[in-house]
């Protein structure tokens, strides 16, 4: 299993610097005042045998007094150009927990939905 926990700083870890991930078959990814979304693109089409996939976004003290700035650029999902193979072949179980129903984590979640074989 792949473990990934992210905050706030800036660059804490660029969607360029992943390596292939083609033997990882659980993901679970923890957001921490912050929705990286291009990290979870790239983590998708980097694991073309992913099987189980963990999103979390914890809320802190800070992003609580920030909630109200709810559509900001780094916010927005940008779905990738081609539906990732794990999405299409492996995937079988995708786990949410901490979205509170906000409108780019409803295009996450429904994409997921929408494109895996779930």
């Amino acid at each position: 299993m792949l473990n990934i926990s992210l905050d706030s700083r800036p660059k804490c870890l660029e969607a360029c610097c992943i390596p292939a991930l083609e033997n990882w078959g659980k993901l679970e990814l923890v957001l921490r005042d912050c929705y990286n979304w291009e990290l979870l693109t790239e983590l998708l089409k980097r694991s073309p045998t992913l099987g189980y996939l963990g999103l979390e976004h914890k809320n802190t003290s800070y992003e609580l007094i920030y909630d109200e700035v709810e559509d900001t650029p780094e916010r927005e999902w940008s779905p990738p150009e081609f539906v990732p193979m794990c999405l299409s072949s492996s995937l079988k179980t995708i786990c949410v927990n901490g979205f509170k129903g906000r409108r780019y984590e409803m295009e996450v979640a429904k994409y997921l939905l929408n494109y895996g074989e779930i």
